[in-house]
């Protein structure tokens, strides 16, 4: 067996192979001299070949019937590495409960035999099942058993190793302190022994902890120590020692990469992952180089560089499916779907992980396919099919709940709470957030606990059941101060000041903000520093105190600022746009709320998605309400000043900006003419600068500054490449340029794309008041109508009447219904509107209703007569925006998209 031994210890997926062949060889030959001893001994490094290839699946095929041998031997040591071997077979398929089972069985043999070194190992086994289930206390006790074996047998060196065991658990628990200590504990045993290969593994696991708590400079000291030390040890080693230093060296490198990753070094990040690939591809170990792999795509991603991550997982790809690693390979599938989403591809997307799901079916991976249902149903909620999406994640609880693993119960259960809540189904979301609260709290996982209770607080918000509310919140306090967690109690107190607030009780509300924003102060952290700011004026604004609230805005604008949060910066330049239209300092007013549009259309136009870029834009829609109802006061104290036709310029310049995607859903192609190369360009320049973007908030906010400053080059230059892009996609599509980035038409310009014969009405739905334009070639004339919710709430009752197939029961109720909405809209504008064609621009509901339908105004219904509607005698042609009047090819692909 000398061969096929020496082929194992070379270590390379091809030496495994070639091995496992030799076993196969052997096998036959104890087989055909009836040597069972030595066909089971065969049997067992087999299995634990195809183990190690991650294939448990055939180690099983092994490993059972090396059992059935070692039985019938009535060697009860033996039938114990084999029930260990086949626990870690289930582990590895993720049945724990199975893997206990067998762990358990393989701890009673090894106690009757009074074998106390394997008894020791199984109980370390033990702990690993139940730290995946959840079961954090019995993993500790299993630890500490075989710990205390260690000490009373005085194997220093397993001693070590079991600590660092109980290290790694501490630090799965959050309980940074504790695991430290015994990593120490370890690392004080080792250095006594000179085992220096043994102190470079703790050293990077105490470099991997100090990565986790954000204390990078620690970590990379320890990562770099542990590196030195492995090197050092290198130069004797060969075939398997050598192969497994430099995968040792390799995956301390990973954790240095990781380091500079979280401090937003991308660029030494990169070039630790590329070492470590090096190093990966020299020990011959394919698996750690997709692994590898893996990790360089999430670092292009953040970059904003997705193609590039894209061909990092696809390669990563290749090698598994090449070496035969189907569960891996099912893992890269769904992070190619990730990248695919993120583009705003969710079919692409869902393809990857439907890839991914047939692969973890065929092999049995349970956790896995959980894991990729669970990702599928953050795709569907994304897309919002919510009941897709409760579907998906409910399949994934089942099989959770199936194999025990606590943990991920409790998060998918809070995940689905989170989808009912996207429903608004507050009450429904109530019911699971709570069976995620009993689980994590049976597991002591108080992270999860924090998590949950945060989406708890946000519920009962929602349902304005503010004590049950305040009772949550008061738990994320108590949870945070037990525990140590700082990051609970600062939020903790911003979520009071929140519910005070939502409840009236301004001054508990300010109280609450001002003791959240003295702890984020203290620990750095400048983002929810800014949040906090803004909520605290918001405050003191409900207590009719303006100046201590724009005292506040002015302070969370100047932290957003400088962490170059334009978002954040937009948002409160318009909550100090709103105190200053209180305070009827409306010039004041107007002045912030054009900084606000400004940030809002450069923010909009570097959006990559079309549906995210419609999503945002939904989203800020208010900013443009507020501007119109401002300039209308404004017109309303002096009615020569024009305000009321830069009113209808304001509510031309929110449409035009959502024309592109009205006809992108029209399948209007706008894009003829420009090279794909440079739309890719611009597209992955975009991309690059979100990035980038979020980067340089990250920074600021961890006061890292000098980095900031060279990122700030960085985006400067993305910048310029953006903008001569631009320049170039303007020289080679005028029209791409003009439907991508439409400039509103002003009053002069509409004026004189109609005729005498035509009337354009425009309306602007606000949640005060709304108003509507009357536009002819000579003349602009202005109305206040009632707010939003009047005028939508009739103009969905009349378009139920209207579509109700039951039209003899309701046409009485529709005649009425037409006659108060004709009354509502266009009364104000009746003497204007003679025999003329109307072009409509509505928004909202106002766009389900057939306008030509609707009753001259002023008429009135005899009883059962019918009422002549507006169309036997006037033309109606309804608009998105009085703005596509400009182009003829818009006006043309809109009438034949939308069939007016």
């Amino acid at each position: 067996m000398i061969l096929h031994n020496h082929l194992y210890e070379q270590g390379t997926a091809q030496s495994r192979q070639q091995a496992i062949a030799k076993y196969e060889q052997a096998l036959k030959i104890w087989r055909d001299i009836g040597d069972r001893s030595s066909e089971s001994t065969t049997l067992l490094s087999i299995g634990t070949l195809y183990l190690t290839e991650s294939n448990p699946q055939k180690a099983l095929e092994y490993f059972n019937p090396g059992l059935v041998i070692r039985r019938e031997l009535k060697d009860r040591l033996g039938e114990g590495f084999f029930l260990s071997s086949i626990g870690n077979v289930y582990f590895n398929l993720g049945e724990k409960q199975k893997a206990l089972d067998s762990y358990n069985q393989a701890l009673q043999l090894f106690r009757a035999e009074g074998n106390r070194a394997y008894e020791a190992g199984t109980l370390i086994y033990i702990g690993n099942a139940y730290v995946n289930l959840g079961e954090t206390q019995k993993a500790l006790d299993s630890y500490n058993a075989a710990l205390a074996i260690r000490r009373a047998e005085k194997d220093r060196t397993a001693e070590a190793d079991t600590l660092k065991t109980i290290g790694r658990a501490y630090f799965a628990l959050g309980d940074g302190e504790k695991s430290l200590d015994a990593y120490n504990a370890a690392l004080a045993i080792q250095r006594q022994l000179g085992d220096r290969a043994a102190q470079a593994d703790t050293l990077s696991g105490i470099g991997s902890l100090y990565t986790s708590l954000g204390e990078n400079q620690k970590a990379l000291e320890s990562l770099n120590s542990a590196l030195a030390l492995q090197r050092a040890t290198q130069g004797s080693l060969s075939g398997t020692a050598l192969a497994f230093s430099r995968s040792n060296q390799a995956s301390t490198l990973v954790g240095i990469a990781a380091a500079y990753l979280l401090s937003s070094d991308y660029q030494q990040s990169l070039k630790s992952f590329n070492a470590a690939l090096e190093l990966m591809r020299e020990a011959g170990n394919p698996y750690g180089e997709a692994e590898i792999l893996n990790q360089v795509s999430y670092v292009y991603d953040q970059l904003g560089e997705r193609q590039k991550a894209l061909d990092s997982l696809n390669k990563a790809l290749k090698i598994q499916q090449t070496i035969g690693d189907p569960a891996r390979a099912a893992f890269t599938l769904n992070n190619i779907g990730g990248i695919y989403n993120s583009l705003g591809e969710p079919q692409k997307a869902l393809d990857a992980h439907n890839q991914a799901l047939e692969i973890q079916r065929k092999v049995k991976d349970r956790p896995g396919e959980a894991g990729t249902l669970d990702d599928i149903a953050e795709v569907y909620s994304a897309l919002g099919d919510y009941k897709l999406s409760i579907d998906s994640h409910s399949a994934a609880l089942e099989i959770f709940r199936a194999i025990g693993d606590r943990t991920k119960e409790a998060q998918i259960l809070d995940d689905i709470g989170g989808v009912y809540r996207l429903a608004k189904d507050d009450q429904k979301a109530l019911e699971y957030f709570n069976q995620s609260l009993a689980v994590s709290r049976a597991n002591k996982n108080f992270v999860q606990q924090i998590s949950t209770l945060s989406s708890v607080v946000r519920a009962y918000e929602a349902l304005k059941n503010y004590p049950q509310a305040l009772e949550a919140a008061n738990q994320i306090l108590t949870i945070a101060r037990s525990q140590k967690l700082s990051f609970g109690e600062p939020a903790a107190f911003a979520q009071m000041g929140r519910i005070y607030r939502a409840s009236g009780d301004y001054q508990k509300s300010v109280d609450a903000f001002t003791q959240a924003l003295t702890l984020f102060q203290k620990s750095g952290v400048r983002d929810g520093e800014a949040n906090v700011l803004d909520n605290l004026g918001s405050a003191y604004d409900g207590l009719k105190q303006p100046q201590q609230a724009i005292d506040a805005y002015n302070k969370a604008l100047a932290l957003r600022r400088t962490l170059g949060d334009a978002s954040g910066e937009a948002e409160t330049l318009f909550n100090i746009a709103k105190i200053e239209r209180d305070r009827n300092k409306l010039d004041i007013a107007q002045k912030q709320i054009e900084a606000t549009l400004k940030i809002v259309e450069s923010l909009r136009s570097k959006v990559t998605s079309q549906d995210l870029r419609s999503s945002y834009f939904a989203s800020v829609q208010r900013y443009y309400d507020f501007y119109v109802d401002l300039l209308m006061r404004r017109h309303k104290q002096q009615p020569t000043a024009g305000y009321d036709a830069k009113a209808l310029q304001a509510s031309e310049r929110a449409r035009a900006r959502s024309l592109v995607e009205l006809l992108t859903e029209a399948n209007v192609d706008i894009r003829q003419g420009v090279a794909p190369a440079l739309l890719e360009r611009e597209r992955s320049l975009k991309q690059q600068i979100d990035a980038k973007t979020e980067q340089q908030v990250q920074l600021l906010n961890s006061s890292q500054s000098s980095q900031a400053a060279a990122l700030k080059q960085e985006l400067d230059a993305l910048n310029s490449q953006y903008q001569q892009v631009q320049v170039q996609i303007r020289q080679s599509s005028p029209r791409y340029a003009a439907l991508t980035q439409p400039e509103p038409l002003q009053l002069k310009q509409i004026q004189q794309l109609i005729d005498r014969d035509t009337v354009l009405l425009e309306y602007s739905l606000g949640e005060d008041s709304s108003y509507l334009w009357a536009v002819t070639p000579t003349s602009i004339s202005s109305y206040q109508l009632p707010s939003q919710d009047k005028i939508e709430k009739l103009s969905r009752r009349y378009y139920q009447l209207l579509t109700d197939r039951r039209y003899g029961y309701v046409k009485q109720e529709l005649n009425k219904v037409g006659a108060e909405l004709s009354q509502l809209l266009l009364a104000p504008v009746a003497k204007q509107l003679s025999q003329k064609r109307l072009v409509v621009v509505s928004e909202g509901a106002l766009q389900y209703v057939p306008f030509g339908a609707l009753p001259e105004p002023g008429t009135t219904a005899r009883s059962n007569q019918p009422v002549p509607p507006l169309l036997v005698k006037h033309e109606v042609v309804s608009l998105p925006s009085a703005s596509t009047l400009a182009v003829g090819k818009i006006s043309k692909d809109v009438s034949q998209h939308l069939k007016l």
